[in-house]
């Protein structure tokens, strides 16, 4: 078997390196996540793609929060997760990649799509495949890319 560097590995880079409370995790390296725990204070962590990771924590009974994360955002967010004190929502330490959103009125539908990049790099970046060259293209035939309906 191949071992594998990926976005939680990196994240675990991170969390050594600012280490100053203690609490247990197991890595499942085949199915690429993490469970961290500390007491009663539990989360997960799973690989999304090759650059981000979806961290996860319980802050009330049975509710859980999902977040997108790139490496660095999520052990920010595991630290927070285990240093609490009691089960609580934290502040955001990640956003979405993308937002896809659908509109229809009538028989006219569209389809939006909202881009979180971290840079202009990380943007390229994460288009897959032809899809960049597809929204230049539309962007040359269509202009700026706003859509406008008739009056």
């Amino acid at each position: 078997m191949a071992t594998v560097f990926g976005p939680l590995d990196e994240m675990l880079c991170h969390l050594l390196e600012t280490w100053n409370r203690r609490y247990a995790f197991e890595f499942n390296r085949e199915q690429r996540v993490i469970t961290f725990s500390c007491g009663d204070m539990i989360a997960h962590v799973v690989e999304h793609g090759d650059r981000l990771v979806i961290a996860s924590y319980e802050w009330a009974l049975g509710e859980v929060e999902h977040e997108f994360c790139t490496p660095d955002q999520a052990a920010a967010l595991i630290d927070a997760v285990m240093a609490r004190k009691e089960l609580c929502r934290l502040p955001k330490y990640g956003r979405p990649p993308m937002l896809v959103m659908e509109f229809s009125k009538g028989s006219a539908q569209a389809l939006a799509l909202e881009f979180y990049p971290a840079n202009a790099d990380a943007f390229s970046q994460e288009l897959p495949g032809d899809f960049s060259r597809e929204l230049v293209e539309h962007r040359h035939d269509h202009g700026d890319g706003i859509f406008r309906s008739d009056p």
